[in-house]
């Protein structure tokens, strides 16, 4: 059976294959028919746009919204825009890049400059506006093509699934501890058990233990001498009765 550990890690393995076999596409929107002021267009790692202008009318108000989101709408990406082909002959059209909610102006380009590449905020939203001024004529030889990608900044699934695995893993160690120390009491705090050959050493022998022998009535320490028998008493005292002798009394004796 997988421990819940163990799903974590195969859940966030899967989520990582699937989105490494998700297959990249590239939309392309065109200036003039593709201005949908009100619409956001969303970018990730797989989904790109490629704005186009090959010079032709520029309508009086043209923008194009977009924003870093994926399938996961907790996961964070930061916008970017690359311009692959800038040929601009005269100043006679503009692109301005505003982010945030409110569109805050970030950038203007022209026939002055010529951009690289340019990045908004992380989770911010990104305008890309097309202007024209009387000066621009259209059917120059003008030519914009402006990559779009997404960079991600925050990857909740991947977060949360570090997070959820560290816990899992910090508890068991911390389990682990515990059932450690609780061995490690019991056996101080268990009783010795003092068995048959177990004897307490003397003074003289300090923790060594005394020399053991048998004789008839036990085994004694060779420290401890027992007593003599009652017939070694009788035997060898001076006060001791005469023996009683066994032999019938003789008459007139």
């Amino acid at each position: 059976m997988m421990t819940m550990g163990q799903n974590i890690i195969l859940m966030i393995w899967i989520s990582m294959i699937g989105l490494s076999t998700q297959y990249s596409s590239d939309q392309t929107l065109y200036i003039g028919n593709d201005c949908e002021n009100y619409k956001i267009h969303h970018v990730n790692k797989e989904d790109t746009y490629t704005i186009v202008w090959n010079g032709g009318v520029i309508p009086n108000y043209c923008s194009i919204g977009f924003i870093g989101r994926d399938d996961g709408y907790m996961n964070e990406y930061k916008v970017c825009v690359e311009a692959e082909t800038w040929k601009v002959p005269n100043c006679g059209a503009k692109v301005k890049l505003e982010k945030g909610v409110v569109s805050v102006l970030s950038e203007v380009y022209s026939c002055y400059q010529s951009p690289s590449s340019w990045c908004g905020d992380s989770d911010d939203y990104v305008d890309i506006m097309f202007e024209s001024t009387p000066t621009h004529s259209s059917g120059q030889t003008a030519e914009i093509r402006l990559k779009v990608t997404a960079t991600m900044t925050y990857n909740y699934t991947m977060t949360i699934g570090l997070a959820v695995g560290g816990c899992v893993g910090g508890l068991f160690f911390l389990i682990l501890a515990i059932v450690l120390i609780s061995r490690v009491r019991a056996r101080r705090l268990s009783p010795v058990i003092l068995t048959s050959g177990y004897s307490a050493p003397t003074q003289a022998q300090g923790l060594r233990n005394p020399v053991m022998y048998s004789n008839t009535s036990g085994s004694y320490p060779d420290s401890f001498k027992p007593p003599p028998s009652y017939e070694s008493v009788m035997n060898t005292s001076p006060y001791a009765p005469p023996p009683i002798s066994t032999n019938p009394p003789v008459n007139g004796s």
